[in-house]
């Protein structure tokens, strides 16, 4: 029986937190209604369908064939474009799945050009700011008794691989031998040198700057995600490798550099392994000029 309000007393109020008391149980009237059993189409219908993965390395080949055919095509256009034939018409048969990197013809002459009208006087006046000044190698670093060989071999070739054991010189040297023969030279120059790490890319920077007793983010400067210390004057960057993989990607060229570095390129992590992807896609197509 029910109690009122006025019946309740404390021990009735403290008696609903007593672990000695039963604890009734409330039995529903309802009935349990089991759900219906889905009829095997039912399944097959709700299944997301499976994709079909190549095994082995075959997938490869196609692949390589349309870059090949297309390397082909926009090498036949150039030497049209060279030869003042004309050129309607040559890239309306490239692969569709090539847009990204589509080129017009004559785009790599027209590239060229444009960095042989960069201003003479600016490029001048950089290397007479800060290349007057003759340097002493270090001759305790093995990669300098190579300059003359890697400078030989950089002008020949488009690509070339540079392979020596760990602190031969070969991330601090290299771009700085790079550097000073285009300011013997007088040709313009804006190397960049990749990174896979930003304290390495930091570090250097400094380094090479402490060598040559230049200011950080003058003729030598790195960036490192939002952190930029370049400037107009900037020559050699040092930046990671994810930095350079944007540019790339939303530049669709390389023609904004005249030597792309990759360094540490044996650790062959993602970002590394995408940045050589496109390097090789430009330098076959509309960034040839450029030295890798």
């Amino acid at each position: 029986m029910e109690k009122t309000p006025a019946q309740i007393s404390l021990g009735d109020i403290l008696s609903v937190f007593s672990a000695a008391k039963p604890i009734k149980k409330l039995v529903s009237n309802q009935q349990l209604v089991a759900p219906p059993v889905p009829s095997s189409e039912d399944v097959k219908a709700r299944e997301q369908p499976k994709r079909q993965f190549s095994s082995g390395i075959d997938y490869v080949k196609e692949y390589q064939e349309k870059d090949l055919q297309l390397a082909r095509e926009i090498g036949a256009a150039e030497a049209k474009a060279s030869a003042g034939l004309s050129l309607e018409g040559s890239h309306s048969h490239v692969d569709s799945n090539h847009d990204d990197f589509s080129t017009v013809a004559g785009s790599v002459v027209g590239s060229q050009a444009g960095l042989a009208e960069l201003s003479v006087e600016s490029t001048q006046l950089v290397y007479e700011t800060y290349c007057q000044h003759a340097h002493v190698p270090n001759l305790d670093l093995p990669v300098t008794y190579c300059r003359d060989q890697i400078l030989r071999m950089v002008d020949t070739y488009p690509a070339v691989v540079i392979h020596g054991a760990t602190g031969c010189g070969k991330t601090t040297q290299v771009p700085q031998f790079v550097l000073e023969h285009c300011a013997s030279q007088g040709v313009h120059c804006n190397i960049v040198v990749t990174q896979p790490r930003r304290i390495a890319a930091i570090s250097v920077a400094n380094r090479v700057c402490q060598e040559r007793q230049w200011t950080l983010g003058t003729i030598v400067g790195y960036q490192v995600g939002l952190d930029n210390k370049t400037s107009a004057d900037t020559r050699l960057a040092y930046v990671t490798t994810g930095v350079l993989l944007e540019k790339l990607i939303a530049k669709k060229d390389m023609n904004d550099y005249t030597h792309v570095i990759i360094d540490e390129v044996h650790e062959r992590d993602q970002e590394t392994d995408f940045l050589l992807l496109v390097v090789r896609k430009f330098l076959r197509t509309n960034s040839r000029g450029v030295r890798v």
